[in-house]
């Protein structure tokens, strides 16, 4: 006999459930209530055990009816072995598609055929079903190309299981046909409660327990005939539904309210009255609101804070425990996540009620990255991925260190399996011995595994051999174990508890693995990535860690009873009721379509609306003493969001019922007292408005002194008052931290390095004083390219200089070159610097290799540029890598201040003698360095005027001072015609390498260095006019007495420099010019904390 129980929401379904169970009984309720209805029955029936009461899921009830009917022997493939399976048949049939070509590597698009044909299933459609219903429907209607190709791969998937495996979703139908030959249902009683909807199979499976069964009771939430009708229209359709089934198998049948005795008395006014009139129409005005709170909130953050002061209060104040406390939250992904924190730092632990990815699991890790660098080759972020799992022999500190070395020196590949040879120099002895055991440990884990895995050709085989290994070999499951052990002493229970299932649930996807494809042949490659394609669907549900913990659920998810109070967050519009679902094959229109066509091949969206407004109705109406609904004005970026239609219908009903704000926006320091981590931020945020003025609170002074007298009051003050000024160094310190050991009583800079600290005197300290070790990568980078760019020009220039001989005479080798001996002279540099550059770092392989043609390229082009350049003008002598200093040719530049004297020493790229004795200075770059009078004159900008200063050797008059831009030249080739491509390159490779700089406005020095020109110079930036020569920019020519000037300005700036630096002055004051400043290529900037913000913080302006 069927029976069917129904009544609103103010009935006490639970109470009236256990009243009228009697005798043997199966209670089925769904998969995710089972816990809950466990605990329901122990307190309504005040029993310590249940005897003749057994609570089941679905799913369950089959395991026990095959358990005892027979015929469950068939292997099941599960929704994650069918996605394995699936991964597979797309990549078999990836020409046989067609609409969804392209597609069939992606897991998005492999989870979504995945669900779609689970829910096909649900609904008994098969692809015959799906062929016919494509084959009634327009050729160029998009519905029918998407059913076309979804009924091949689901034909396909039938075909592969057919005979040998059986689907989880088929399973229902298996044990439905076994539920009459079992005296387990012949003898119990059932009863089916805690369902809104039921799908096909469902309905299936209680029609036969219907024949079965001495009797089956139905318990639904409905009513009839009030002013919120349409709200049970789901419910009274699935009433209809089991009444017309029992009619058609002739099994008796009845619907009953359930009686008012059962009418639930202990709610407050106020939540009663809205479980009568939320979806009524018209909902009538209820004047007692109390026990309902509406609550507006600026962002996710005050949002939460202001729902844990709530909980805190409930708990505190009116002496509620936490399980009597339900929150609920349709956003558990971002407003969850916020929640978890914002209640830890007010001492709460919140157990977030969702199901979770087992992929990024160590064990999930360990397992993948070893496939993946067995099956690709020892690739380095793969391999490190499997050494951070915490489940190999390394300590973190080895790890770290081999990190480094691994990154530093690029290992990669096979690299792994020979010693480490690369820097031995660098390491001390005992680093360099157990960086080598290290590597030595890590070949130890991959190549027997790698080497036995090889030789597996099944799946089968494979699968036995990853099992050995893993558990055998690496003991994976007592590493689990002890991993477990270690999170719950840590407190992390929730991880242990998600780290108890893992390894079982690796050893069912493998066995699930070799059932679908166990006698097959596949790749060590395609093996991993179907693998993969399994765990990556694989989400596990967690079991709240304590009986009395707090729980967060989404509104469809939650199940509980016995609920005092309820707080709701992020009720906004899209989230209660929450918007469409997750992407699926079919959009809401084709579902829509295939419905009004009486075709029910999955759930249409207004089913789901139903189950959404239903779900909705019955948790707002559940808690007895008080409802908390908040919603955002904004969400985590700060866009505008909309309250949810559910807040503006309350305001409806309860006229007097006011929205507060959250609690941080309130304005009341006494609400925000409530935990100290909590408030200690609030207090903070007190004393900093203080300070800018604002009058402190009574409250927050109270405060302040208790945890001044707690000892945690100091750190807020630090934080406070603190300021990024730096105090001097004292001078005997500054001595003993900058100078070398050979020096005597004058410190001794390079012109670099006086330029940095010009720019910056804490960068410069930095560098020079504390010297922290820069991560060096050993590969070809821009450095290293400018070392070997520097380094050709100045061995081509040697080689063209020739001792004794002018560089402008008619037969010095400058005049004489031919292009072509040039190239051939490149060449051989290349060739001598690049072979053994860095221990082979030229020669690794075809990426260096390429980098080696394209830097033999460019030097043959810069070279003859250069060779033009000497040409063109007059120069009598060149210098290369003129080094001045104590003991040179050249004397120091010797700075004089009241705190001691500062020696400059260095090295010149390039000293040229001009034909009338003058001097000009070219410094090679790879950057794109521009000349600027202010940035000289203010420090910013100081090498080539030093350069220049120690050149003349107070003798020599200066000629300009330039920088030789190395780059390789761009042309777009748009509309240029072919014949004329190669010399527009050449073109733009001079125009590329013009030297940028100053000189003096003198006719002789300008053709001395440029030459004869006409129109714009492609040496120097200057240009001829019918006025006369003229610089391209400001002061690109000066006077003879302006150069002079400017020289003499820089002096007093350098001798400024050198006190300053002599004094101990380190502050964080980076020099700016335009939009370049000194913090842009700074790899200081972590440790300076340079922020506008900070007292000490601000920029030196040229």
């Amino acid at each position: 006999m069927l029976r069917i129980f129904y009544g609103r929401e103010n009935i006490n379904k639970e109470r009236f459930l256990f009243d009228s169970i009697k005798g043997k009984t199966l209670l089925l309720v769904p998969d995710q209530f089972t816990l809950q209805a466990e605990r329901d029955a122990f307190f309504y029936l005040g029993a310590k055990g249940l005897m003749d009461l057994e609570v089941v899921s679905i799913s369950r009830l089959g395991l026990k009816v095959l358990a005892e009917t027979g015929g469950g022997r068939t292997a099941l493939i599960d929704k994650y072995g069918r996605h394995m399976l699936l991964t597979k048949i797309l990549a078999e049939n990836r020409e046989r598609l067609g609409i969804y070509r392209g597609l069939e590597q992606k897991q998005s698009f492999i989870e979504m055929v995945n669900n779609f044909i689970s829910e096909l299933k649900q609904y008994g459609v098969g692809p015959a079903e799906l062929e016919m219903l494509s084959a009634e429907l327009g050729e160029t209607a998009f519905l029918k190309k998407k059913l076309k190709d979804i009924s091949l791969i689901f034909k396909c998937y039938e075909e592969q299981i057919q005979g040998k495996y059986l689907d989880t979703e088929d399973y229902v139908s298996l044990y439905a046909d076994k539920i009459q030959e079992s005296q387990m249902i012949q003898d119990s009683e059932i009863w089916v409660f805690g369902f809104d909807a039921f799908t096909p199979k469902n309905i299936e499976v209680i029609g036969r327990l219907m024949k079965s069964a001495p009797q089956v009771n139905l318990i639904l939430t409905c009513d009839a005939g009030g002013r919120d009708d349409e709200l049970f229209s789901l419910t009274k359709g699935i009433m209809t539904r089991f009444c017309d089934l029992a009619e058609e198998e002739r099994v008796p049948w009845e619907k009953r309210r359930i009686a008012s005795n059962y009418e639930i008395k202990d709610k407050k006014e106020a939540i009663a009255g809205l479980e009568q009139e939320l979806y009524s129409i018209p909902a009538k005005k209820l004047s007692d609101c109390k026990g309902i709170t509406l609550v507006k909130a600026a962002n996710f953050y005050s949002e939460a804070e202001s729902a844990a002061a709530k909980v805190l209060s409930l708990v505190r104040d009116q002496g509620l425990a936490y399980h009597e406390i339900i929150l609920i939250c349709n956003d558990m992904e971002t407003r969850g996540s916020i929640a978890k924190r914002v209640f830890s730092q007010y001492g709460i632990d919140l157990f977030l009620d969702k199901k979770q990815s087992i992929l990024h699991n160590p064990a999930s890790v360990f397992l993948l990255s070893l496939l993946d660098v067995s099956s690709k080759g020892y690739r380095t972020e793969q391999l490190f991925r499997l050494l951070k799992t915490g489940l190999t022999p390394l300590s973190w500190e080895q790890i770290e260190r081999l990190e480094n070395y691994a990154r530093k020196y690029r290992i990669r590949g096979n690299r792994w399996k020979l010693p480490f040879t690369r820097g031995a120099s660098e390491y001390r002895p005992e680093v360099w011995v157990e960086l080598e055991e290290s590597r030595s440990q890590v070949v130890a884990i991959i190549e027997p595994f790698q080497e036995r895995f090889a030789k597996g050709r099944t799946v089968k085989e494979r699968v036995r051999i990853l099992y050995q290994y893993l558990a055998e070999d690496c003991g994976l499951p007592q590493k689990l174990e002890d991993l477990m052990e270690l999170q719950q002493q840590r407190g992390f229970f929730e991880a242990a508890g998600e780290t108890a299932q893992v390894w079982g649930i690796l050893m069912d996807v493998l066995d699930q693995f070799v059932e679908i494809v166990g006698e097959e042949l596949l790749l060590a490659e395609s093996f991993g990535d179907i693998l993969k394609a399994g765990l990556e669907s694989i989400e596990v549900g967690l079991l709240p860690p304590s009986a009395d913990g707090l729980i967060m659920g989404t509104m469809q998810r939650t199940r509980s009873s016995h609920v005092k109070a309820m707080l709701v967050l992020g009720a906004n519009e899209g989230l209660l009721p929450a918007s469409a679902p997750m992407e699926s094959i079919l959009n809401e229109d084709e579902k829509r379509f295939l419905s009004e066509q009486e075709i029910e091949i999955c759930k249409v969206e207004e089913i789901r609306r139903q189950e959404e407004k239903l779900a909705i109705y019955k948790n707002l109406s559940r808690p007895s003493q008080a409802l908390w609904i908040s919603y955002s004005v904004s969400d985590k970026d700060g866009r505008e969001t909309k309250p949810s239609q559910i807040i503006t219908k309350l305001k409806d009903i309860y006229p007097q019922l006011i929205v507060e704000p959250d609690i941080v926006s309130s304005g009341s320091a006494k609400t925000l007292v409530q935990a100290e981590n909590a408030t200690m931020e609030h207090l903070t945020e007190a004393l900093r408005r203080m300070m800018d003025g604002c009058v402190l609170d009574p409250v927050w002074e109270t405060t302040a002194g208790w945890y001044q007298k707690m000892g945690r009051l100091s750190a807020v003050k630090d934080g406070l008052f603190f300021t990024n000024k730096q105090e001097r160094l004292k001078q005997q310190f500054v001595r003993d931290l900058y100078k070398k050991a050979s020096e005597q009583e004058e410190l001794t800079v390079s012109p670099s390095r006086l330029e940095r600290y010009s720019r910056c005197p804490f960068s410069h300290f930095i560098a020079y004083g504390v010297r922290p070790e820069e991560e060096r990568i050993h590969q070809v980078g821009g450095r290293e390219l400018g070392d070997l760019y520097h380094t050709c020009l100045m061995e081509i220039s040697k080689w063209l200089t020739q001792e004794g001989v002018p560089v402008n005479h008619p037969q010095s080798r400058w005049m004489t070159v031919s292009k072509e001996e040039c190239e051939e002279k490149i060449k051989d540099i290349i060739k001598e610097e690049t072979t053994g550059y860095k221990e082979g770092l030229m020669a690794e392989g075809k990426e260096e290799q390429y980098r080696t043609g394209r830097l033999l390229e460019i030097c043959n082009e810069i070279s003859w540029i250069l060779i033009d350049h000497v040409r063109r003008g007059s120069i009598h002598t060149i210098a290369f890598e003129q080094a001045f200093g104590r003991g040179r040719s050249i004397r120091p530049i010797t700075v004089a201040t009241e705190q001691g004297q500062v020696m400059i020493e260095g090295k010149i790229d390039r000293v040229d003698i001009l034909e009338d004795g003058r001097v000009k200075i070219i410094d090679y770059k790879t950057g794109q360095e521009k000349f600027d009078r202010k940035e000289a004159e203010k420090g910013f900008r100081l090498q080539l005027m030093l350069y220049l200063r120690a050149a003349q050797q107070q003798e020599r008059e200066p000629a300009g001072v330039f920088y030789f831009l190395i780059r390789e030249p761009s042309v777009s080739a748009e509309a240029i015609l072919p014949e004329a491509f190669s010399e527009k390159v050449e073109q733009e490779a001079k125009k590329a390498c013009r030297m940028d700089g100053i000189m003096v406005d003198d006719p002789q020095v300008i053709g001395h260095i440029a030459g004869a020109f006409s129109g714009y110079s492609d040496i120097v930036p200057v240009r001829r006019t019918q006025k006369g020569i003229t610089g391209t920019g400001p002061d690109k020519l000066l006077e003879e007495e302006d150069f002079r000037s400017l020289q003499h300005t820089v002096d007093e700036k350098i001798n400024e420099i050198c006190g300053g630096l002599l004094s101990g002055n380190i502050e964080i004051r980076p020099k700016k010019s335009g939009d370049m400043s000194a913090c842009a290529y700074c790899q200081y900037k972590g440790i300076c904390q340079f922020d506008l913000a900070f007292e000490g913080c601000k920029y030196e302006i040229i």
